[in-house]
């Protein structure tokens, strides 16, 4: 018969717990490599005040000048986001944000089929011909060196918001940056913002906040505004809920249950969740899963329409839609993996240690 062992840790706050379940609490925690009553203070009450200032962060100052600049030049800005849920959210707080300080704001997801991932060559000359002045990437843009060059060589102005790790030389020794003129990502070696471990929709937002704070806004005015929207990309893009993230999910899920996002309050009801308190399950299990469906299947910009949607009636049908989308995704999972496994069977690869099979029929979105 197998005998379970707790793990022990160096150190014990068990006599922290007056009850048995408190001291089991305790003792997961210290498991957890939180080893001290600070630590375990942070832990347990995840507050704003702990969230690091923006300006720590490389190029951050340097990204927000050039956009304070191109705002009162009147400049056209354009944002290019991703298809995933990630992408959507950062491409929300930016657009959302950046719209109410000008009308010279537009963006761009690109489709993930016809386009791929990220800001390409294609996007940029159909920038060029609209007149572009500045591109801001959320989610993407770190390894885009072709598109950003292209850019640069047509006068217009780059900044990379993107938490993915940078292009190593071809010693291994070097990051190599794109060329843009600002690169705001936690992950470049020269960065010294102290949690690497962000997502671009909390990229998002730490730029937004900073930008705000120099436009006069009141200090909080962002976290109500946005703070669940990072939330929501955190948890959607499987990001370790320690450190930042933490304090971001924590006071996002607040925010979430009882967010006055029309978009968003008619897909929780569409999802038939509105009675629920919303967890990070609910947002990694029912709502992201919605919001990528249309990046899959369709096209993220439908997500994106619904935050932004102010009509009750479109609204509906928006969330209506996604929620198609995903039951025809999760059908057709479905169906791939039968598809899979029939061919597995046919081949009698069974027993065969690694399996790597190619079944033509399945849509590339899901497989």
């Amino acid at each position: 018969m197998e005998k379970w062992l707790i793990k022990s840790a160096s150190t014990d706050f068990s006599t922290l717990g007056k009850t048995q379940n408190e001291k089991i609490l305790y003792r997961i925690i210290a498991n957890r490599g939180i080893n001290s009553e600070e630590d375990l203070n942070e832990f347990l009450n995840p507050d704003l005040s702990k969230l690091h200032s923006p300006e720590s962060m490389a190029d951050m100052d340097r990204a927000t000048d050039i956009l304070i600049n191109s705002l009162e030049n009147e400049e056209k800005i354009r944002i290019v986001g991703d298809y995933d849920v990630d992408g959507i959210m950062s491409t929300y707080i930016l657009y959302k944000f950046l719209s109410g300080e000008s009308s010279n704001i537009d963006y761009q997801i690109p489709h993930r089929i016809t386009d791929g991932y990220g800001l390409n060559v294609d996007m940029v000359a159909d920038a060029i011909k609209d007149g572009v002045n500045l591109i801001i990437t959320c989610d993407n843009g770190i390894s885009a060196f072709d598109a950003i060059d292209l850019a640069k060589s047509n006068n217009i102005k780059v900044i990379v918001l993107d938490h993915h790790e940078p292009k190593i030389s071809e010693d291994g020794m070097t990051q190599v940056l794109p060329n843009a003129d600002a690169v705001v990502d936690p992950k470049r070696d020269d960065c010294q913002y102290p949690f690497k471990g962000l997502c671009g929709g909390a990229i998002a937002y730490k730029f937004v906040d900073h930008i705000s704070l120099i436009l006069g806004y009141e200090e909080g005015e962002i976290v109500r505004e946005y703070l669940e929207f990072a939330a929501i990309a955190t948890v959607c893009d499987v990001m370790d809920l320690i450190g930042e993230n933490r304090i971001i999910v924590y006071n996002g899920l607040k925010l979430l249950n009882n967010t006055t996002n029309l978009g968003l309050k008619t897909l929780i009801k569409t999802a038939e969740i509105n009675d629920k308190t919303l967890d990070p399950y609910y947002l990694g299990f029912v709502i992201g899963p919605m919001f990528n469906a249309s990046g899959r299947l369709d096209t993220a910009t439908k997500g994106l329409e619904l935050l932004l949607e102010e009509n009750v009636k479109r609204a509906s049908l928006i969330a209506l839609d996604l929620k198609n989308l995903n039951q025809e995704r999760t059908k057709l999972t479905k169906d791939g993996l039968e598809l899979f496994i029939k061919e597995i069977e046919s081949m009698k690869l069974f027993e065969d240690k690694v399996i790597v099979a190619y079944v033509p029929e399945i849509h590339e979105s899901i497989a």
